[in-house]
């Protein structure tokens, strides 16, 4: 497949590439024989949790667990820990509680003590997003699971992380 692909070095000049498109494939499902989890991966996190959406189901709610290793925790990107913990939340419907504690309890282990003594900067910023996004993602599926109940207790509880 070979193009000529014009682009603007830094000087702002026109220069020709000619030969392989070189050119990323951003928006691309399937590049090359691997699929882009980066596009696949969130929808099918959402399309899982609706799926068992108030199912009690400890099996699929397992399968959307975060893990608890800095090493593991680096492989996900945040906003996928967001949506996961948001459908793990959905598929637990009942066990959802409008109280700081419940969020808490949504993090792992490694994620709810103190702030561990973290050796890298990488670690310090894994640490620190996780704990974000998984906290977001929690207070998604509170709001989701009293919209339009006014139960004051999650309004706070919301607030409270804003």
């Amino acid at each position: 497949r070979n193009k000529t692909h014009k682009q603007k070095d830094q000087n702002g000049d026109e220069i020709i590439i000619e030969g392989a498109d070189l050119r990323p494939s951003v928006g691309c499902i399937r590049e090359s024989t691997e699929t882009n989890t980066h596009i696949t991966a969130p929808p099918a996190i959402v399309a899982i949790g609706l799926m068992y959406l108030r199912t009690n189901n400890n099996a699929i709610a397992n399968k959307l667990k975060i893990p608890n290793s800095f090493f593991l925790l680096d492989t996900i990107r945040p906003d996928h820990m967001l949506l996961m913990t948001t459908s793990r939340a959905l598929v637990l419907w009942d066990s959802i509680e409008p109280t700081t504690e419940w969020i808490t309890q949504c993090l792992p282990p490694i994620l709810a003590a103190d702030i561990p003594p973290l050796s890298s900067e990488s670690q310090k910023e894994t640490y620190f997003l996780s704990k974000l996004f998984i906290q977001v993602g929690a207070c998604l599926a509170l709001g989701l699971r009293y919209a339009g109940t006014a139960n004051t207790s999650a309004s706070e509880c919301i607030f409270f992380f804003i």
